[in-house]
């Protein structure tokens, strides 16, 4: 073994360039439990060989015979163009995303497209056979994460997608993330009718409530909450004076209006 090893390191000294040597040797070191020392001896050999695909490869073999497939997309971000072209079976792009990051004050759809690298170097949109795979809670997604299928619909709220793509070898991509606020506009203080005065026969009071609202009221001056008395139609004025508050409450989000105050005085003759 130690002869065997010694013979690929000359092999390794007199031409740099031999993918075979590097290739035996690290298969010698990982028989003798040595795994690290082979992975830096693969690695170190890449230094000034952006362009030697057989050197490439060996590495690639290496990080597939020892279950790293993460490690393959790692090497091969930023290479050569010549590179990928000739490994383009072991490529695998991060996905993208047809939604650009930012804030939004609409419910919002997202699709993630898989990428497939071209000879020139760029990347096209294209449905590809591998799988991707995505979590929403900002953690980093594996194989095991649950599988994109469809387009994501963004309710209110702050959102974090990551997406991988694996490709038909099972090598995962990198990780392509993006961060979505969703925060829809509130409506204003609620109107309520009548305004503020003084009457003299049977009032009621009308609190006008927009689509995807909740009333709330309260007849003693008080500020409304989710506690105080729903709203569901007109409200006879109480006989005397009346300090009336009403709010809106979003049924999407819970956020609560400011309070509209009416000052009342019913005096039936």
């Amino acid at each position: 073994m130690l002869q065997a090893e010694t013979l690929f390191e000359r092999a390794i000294q007199s031409n740099p360039n031999r993918a075979e040597a590097f290739g035996g040797l690290s298969q010698l070191l990982l028989q003798t439990d040595r795994q690290d020392e082979a992975e830096i001896l693969l690695l170190s050999s890449l230094d000034g060989q952006g362009t030697n695909v057989a050197l490439y490869e060996t590495v690639i073999n290496f990080f597939v015979e020892t279950q790293q497939p993460l490690e393959v997309s790692r090497l091969l971000e930023g290479a050569d163009s010549r590179i990928l072209s000739a490994l383009s079976e072991y490529v695998s792009l991060p996905p993208v995303f047809s939604l650009e990051e930012g804030s939004f004050s609409e419910v919002q759809e997202v699709s993630i497209e898989a990428n497939v690298f071209s000879a020139n170097g760029d990347s096209e949109e294209e449905q590809l056979p591998g799988t991707i795979h995505f979590t929403t809670d900002g953690s980093e997604p594996t194989v095991n994460s649950p599988r994109y299928t469809e387009p994501l619909l963004l309710n209110e709220g702050e959102h974090t997608i990551s997406a991988i793509y694996v490709n038909q070898l099972g090598i995962p991509s990198l990780t392509s993330s993006r961060r979505y606020v969703v925060e829809l506009p509130m409506a204003d203080a609620p109107v309520v009718l009548p305004s503020t005065g003084q009457y003299s026969s049977p009032t009621q009071i009308t609190i006008i409530v927009p689509e995807g609202y909740t009333a709330y009221f309260t007849k003693d001056g008080s500020l409304p909450t989710i506690a105080s008395q729903v709203y569901t139609g007109p409200i006879d004025m109480p006989v005397g004076r009346t300090l009336f508050s009403a709010i809106l409450v979003s049924n999407n989000n819970g956020r609560s209006t400011q309070p509209t105050q009416r000052n009342y005085i019913l005096d039936l003759p």
